[in-house]
This record gives structure tokens, sequence and C-alpha cells, in this order.
């Protein structure tokens, strides 16, 4: 069981640790061996643990990230399944150890020794990409982007900037702290980190990743719609940005200074330029849009045109009659629907103490059939009174002093009998 103290020692442990080791790298593969415990001991705790502190994530991760700055760890991380842990973690944990974890994953990918394990993770059915997507819209999400309601380009001036952002650009203080707020949204971010990651995969090791996943076939499948509408975004992140420094420029020199013809003139091309290739990005997601839409209605047709092939009336009649055969001839079928039957009026009952009664109401379309060879008795308390009946006289009676003579005769003929 791990308490709160044992949180609180582990933390500054690591961080001593991390110090530690850039004196003596002896104690590597032991610091290695303590962050891979502590790290499966958080992805499955036990009942009794204590809340786990993302403080101490960080800084278990920062022990590993030292490791794979010093370059001796590296080896005995990729060995141990270090990688498929941090993975494992980025998925589940909070936003501030995504961005510790994914600053570590870029440095141990630089080599490309890595990227075997990430492109063949997967949990619950996620994979890679469209968990490096997740981030980064999460990310927008919290800083405050402008995009449409599926994700893509909204503002073509400031496509990746956010709300605070915004306000430090148009801030007129002359002691503002941000003197480049487009390059100070980078630092403590996720999105740099994932654009980096894309690269390294896709582009600087892609030899790497095209021998891999021709063995493991796990990497190049079709995104979702919304992955690639984020995707075209994320693969142009560091473009995306020169163009708000270009922008940020701008308003800078507008501001303090009075430019030169050429520079102004220089300046306001770049940024023209930067605002027509922005809406190329914004088409190619909106393409995008549409292919799904297509696809949706195709889907659509293609059913109905299988509805319309697979005649279904005269299927169902043809079921029908087979199930007909079937409930008259085979015993076992019939066997089998008399017990649904039972156990369908046995629900219905509810046993109440004697001498209660009830009268259950059955469903309308159960299919009941009688049950011979039992015994219903009925106790009742009303009792009826029987009439004398007289026997039918073949004769009319018309008047009543006639059916009384008719009576005296039969009496008289029954005697004489």
């Amino acid at each position: 069981m791990l308490t709160q103290d044992d949180m609180y020692i582990l933390e500054h442990a690591f961080y001593f640790i991390s110090t530690i080791l850039h004196k003596s790298t002896d104690i590597i593969p032991a610091s290695l061996d303590l962050c891979l415990k502590y790290l499966q001991r958080y992805l499955e705790p036990l009942p009794r643990d204590h809340i786990h502190d993302p403080k101490v994530q960080i800084s278990a991760v920062g022990l590993i990230w030292v490791n794979i700055e010093l370059g001796d760890g590296i080896k005995k991380i990729i060995n141990t399944g270090l990688v498929y842990v941090m993975l494992d973690i980025l998925n589940k944990t909070v936003f501030p150890v995504k961005i510790v974890i994914l600053g570590a994953l870029v440095d141990l990918c630089d080599t490309g020794a890595c990227i075997p394990h990430l492109i063949t993770w997967r949990k619950h059915g996620k994979k890679l990409l469209p968990l490096l997507m997740e981030i980064f819209r999460e990310e927008s999400l919290k800083l405050g982007v402008k995009t449409g309601p599926n994700g893509e380009i909204d503002d073509l001036n400031y496509p990746i900037m956010g709300s605070q952002q915004k306000l430090e650009i148009s801030c007129n203080c002359e002691d503002r702290k941000i003197t480049n707020p487009s390059i100070s949204d980078m630092h403590g971010s996720c999105r740099p980190k994932i654009y980096a990651l894309i690269q390294l995969i896709e582009k600087h090791h892609n030899d790497i990743t095209t021998i891999s996943n021709e063995t493991y076939r796990l990497y190049n499948e079709e995104l979702s719609t919304e992955d690639q509408i984020t995707m075209i975004v994320a693969d142009n992140y560091l473009d995306l940005k020169i163009a708000e420094a270009w922008q940020e420029l701008e308003m800078e020199l507008s501001k303090k200074f009075k430019c030169f013809y050429p520079d102004k003139f220089l300046i306001q091309t770049i940024n023209e330029r930067n605002k027509k290739w922005i809406l190329q990005l914004q088409i190619a997601q909106k393409e995008c849009l549409r292919r799904k839409k297509e696809k949706e209605i195709m889907e659509e047709f293609n059913f109905y045109q299988e509805l319309k092939d697979c005649h279904l009336q005269p299927a169902l009649q043809a079921i029908k009659e087979i199930k007909r055969q079937a409930r008259t001839t085979e015993r076992m079928f019939r066997l089998s629907g008399k017990l649904t039957q039972k156990y369908e009026v046995k629900k219905t009952e509810t046993p109440l103490p004697e001498p209660s009664s009830y009268h259950a109401t059955y469903m309308k379309n159960i299919n009941v059939n009688p049950v011979f060879g039992h015994e219903i008795s009925i106790n009742s308390k009303i009792k009826h009174e029987i009439p004398c009946v007289r026997p039918v006289s073949p004769c009319q009676c018309i008047d009543r002093n006639l059916y009384l003579d008719c009576d005296d005769v039969l009496s008289e003929n029954s005697e004489k009998c």
C-alpha cells in the first residue's frame, strides 16, 4: 500500500537521483528499475493505495528523460518495455504529465531505435496517431482556439492561436513580460512535441517506419475524418507558427516604428501569402468532410439497394412457412415452444398469502396452449337456489286453468298405469 508519505518520499527520491546521475552513471539500471516499478503500480494500483500525485509521475518520467539525455540508459529503456508503459500512461494521465512524457519520447526517437515500439503500440483499439491527434485537439480546446463545428480552421488570421495569446498580442502595455507570445506559447505545450514526433516517424526515420510497418501492419491504417482534419493542422504546425510570428512582427512594427516601404511591402506580401496558404489548408479539411459525406450517402444508397434486391416479402413468407411446418411437425420445436409459453405465464404469477387471490392479466400477444391433466378447484361462498323446472309439454298452454287441467289428467293417467 502506497500512502501519501510514500508518494512524497518517491517524488523527492526521483529528483535526487536525477541530480546524482549527472555525476555518476553507475546507478542508471537501478534508477530505471525503480521508475518502471512505480509507473506499473500507477497503471495497476492496489485497492488501498493513496491517490497518485501527478508530481510523482512527472519526477519519475523526468528521471527517465535524464537517462535518455545521457544516452547510457536508452537500450535498457527499450528492452524493459518502458516505452509501452509511458504510452499507456500518456493515454490516461493528466495534461501536465503528458507534456513531460511527449518531450521524453521526442528525445528517445531521435536515434530511431524506439520507433517500432511507437507504431506497434495499441490500447483498447487506440493506436499512436489517433492518441496524438486527440491530445492535440484537447490542448487546442483548452487554449480556446477558434475552430469550426468539425474541428476545421475557422479563423484564417489566427488558425492555431488561443485566446490568451490574442490578448497578449493586442496588449499595448510597455512593461509586458512576454515579448514574443507566438514563441512563448510553445513552452509547456504538447502541440510542438506532437509535431516533432510526426516528423521523426514519417520523415526523418521513414525507412525504419516502413520496414517496421511491413512486418506488423499496424501504422498506415486510415484515420477517422476528425483525425484527418486535425492531422492537416498538426503536420503543418511549425509553418503555422512561423506565419503567426510574421503577423506579430507586422503588428509590433506598426505600433512602434515607421517602416521603410520595401520592408513594409515585403512583410505584407509574406502575410498575404501565408493567408492564402492557410486557406488551402482549410479547403483540404473541407474536402475531408465532403468525402465523409459522400461515403455516408453511398453507404446509405447501397443499403437501400440491397434491401430492394433481396426481396424481403417473399423471404418473410418463406420463413413463416418454414416456421409453421416446424411448429406442426418437429417434436423438439413444439416442446421448446411449450416450455417457453409456460415460462412466460409463470413470470406473470405473483404468490400471495392465503386466503388472498388474484387475477393475472397476461400479455395480449402470448400464445397460450391448453395443458391437460390438471385439477382445478374453485372455492365459492355464493349459494344459488336451483329453480323447479317443469317437464316440457308438446301442447301450448294458452290459459293457466287449461295448464292445471292438463296436470290433473296426467296425474290420473299415471295412477292408472
